[in-house]
């Protein structure tokens, strides 16, 4: 439910394992430690939670979307733009990593690529477009402001 996703990158804690055990159920654990971190804004402090998220359960799209938002937040756009890709090829209908690759574009100014991918995010889920609407206007504040 996109209401729930309103503030933050996700509600620290809410990403519960099926199975709650065992490596999958680790990764998650990292991915909200990694999470909680990311919405303090400690992207570099969030990044190694991340990663082990992905060591543990190479399939968790949600785990490349976060850490793909901490390298953007580190300025690291390349390396933001390589996880998204990798969360959309796990999950293609997962509309958060669209929208989250979308503002890595209007920062990086490829305003066209940007508006296909937020097309895309609010198609899979409308109620996607209240949760990127500051963050959108944000984004091209940001790339305005470059020389």
């Amino acid at each position: 439910n996109s209401e729930d996703r309103k503030e933050g990158y996700w509600a620290p804690g809410c990403h519960r394992s099926l199975h709650g055990t065992g490596r999958v159920g680790e990764a998650d654990d990292a991915y909200n430690e990694g999470t909680q971190l990311l919405n303090v804004g400690k992207a570099r402090e969030a990044i190694p939670h991340f990663d082990r998220a992905i060591r543990l359960n190479p399939r968790h799209a949600e785990a490349y979307t976060n850490r793909g938002i901490a390298w953007r937040e580190k300025g690291d756009l390349s390396g933001a733009i390589a996880d998204l890709d990798k969360a959309i090829e796990l999950n293609p209908k997962y509309a958060r990593a669209y929208g989250d690759r979308g503002i890595t574009r209007l920062v990086q100014g490829k305003d066209a690529e940007a508006q296909q991918d937020f097309a895309r995010c609010f198609d899979l889920d409308p109620g996607m477009r209240t949760v990127f609407e500051s963050l959108i206007e944000k984004a091209r504040a940001k790339h305005a402001g470059k020389p």
